[in-house]
């Protein structure tokens, strides 16, 4: 496997003029914003995929929205459809991709589209079906918002008061 570099793309692009492969320079020239950002470079190439207004490239007044999450299980297959079918079970709308990290580690991203006017209830089920995966073994790959629960505890609670001593900083989702 070879990684897709800046300079390597570059170079394929102009191969491809040379050799007059019209299509396959214009397919790596829409592909390119998208590589950019594996590269470091900061861009809006993922809001193509949203599902905006026409004429209006704002993604916080589009008509439908979408949640992302993630869970860890072993490669083994049987174990990956156990997960799936916890996910199916919240009743959601979504897609999943399996992301192979090692021999042994799997992680699903778990992407939850919905209509913007259910964004409340479908943020809640979100919640409600990583507490399950986490509760059957399937723990996160990486926390975001949507899937935090409320750390609890003494320690918890003097450390975010001395750090955050007016309760700006993700309020109800680092102390109960």
């Amino acid at each position: 496997v070879r990684s897709v570099t800046e300079a390597r793309l570059e170079t394929a692009l102009k191969w491809f003029r040379l050799l007059g492969m019209k299509d396959r320079e214009t397919y790596f020239q829409v592909l390119k914003p998208l590589l950019a950002l594996t590269w470091g470079e900061p861009g809006d190439g993922g809001l193509a995929s949203l599902d905006l207004l026409p004429g209006s490239p704002d993604p916080d007044a589009s008509p439908s929205g979408c949640i992302y999450f993630n869970a860890v299980s072993s490669t083994v297959r049987k174990v990956s459809l156990e997960l799936e079918q916890i996910v199916k079970e919240g009743g959601l709308d979504y897609g999943m991709t399996r992301v192979f990290l090692s021999a042994t580690l799997l992680v699903h991203v778990i992407s939850v589209d919905f209509p913007a006017s259910e964004a409340g209830p479908a943020q809640a089920r979100v919640r409600e079906i990583a507490v399950r995966l986490r509760d059957r073994g399937y723990p996160p790959y990486r926390l975001g918002q949507t899937t935090m629960e409320p750390v609890g505890g003494k320690l918890a609670t003097r450390l975010k008061s001395h750090l955050d001593p007016h309760g700006v900083l993700s309020p109800g989702h680092y102390c109960a």
